[in-house]
């Protein structure tokens, strides 16, 4: 395998660990409850990934937009990807938003 395929697919496997972990995430946070509450900087640690993996994804996406016009079925698998993973990363960011509890625990109830 040459150089410029390993390249290929590693950016392919880090997109797609960043945005079904961003989905995962945002899926445990608004069906399950908040246990306790975590100390105070780790909230902010917590946002902080939030926003640094929607980066990761949003700058993957567009990195391989060149070697995703070569096979269509993983264009569009990539482009609905995204979009969940960009909407669910700022849904992570909106649910803390709604009341102190979820500002300190990231959940939605």
């Amino acid at each position: 395998m040459a150089d410029g395929a390993k390249t290929r697919d590693s950016t392919w496997a880090v997109f797609v660990l960043a945005a079904g972990y961003l989905v995962f995430l945002f899926l445990w946070r608004i069906l399950l409850p908040a246990a306790e509450w975590p100390r105070p900087p780790m909230h902010y640690l917590a946002m902080g990934l939030d926003v640094l993996l929607v980066a990761v994804v949003f700058v993957l996406r567009f990195r391989m937009s060149g070697q995703l016009a070569e096979n269509p079925a993983r264009a569009t698998f990539a482009t609905v990807l995204f979009w969940c993973a960009l909407g669910a990363g700022i849904g992570s960011l909106l649910i803390r938003f709604t009341g102190e509890a979820a500002w300190r625990t990231g959940h939605l109830s």
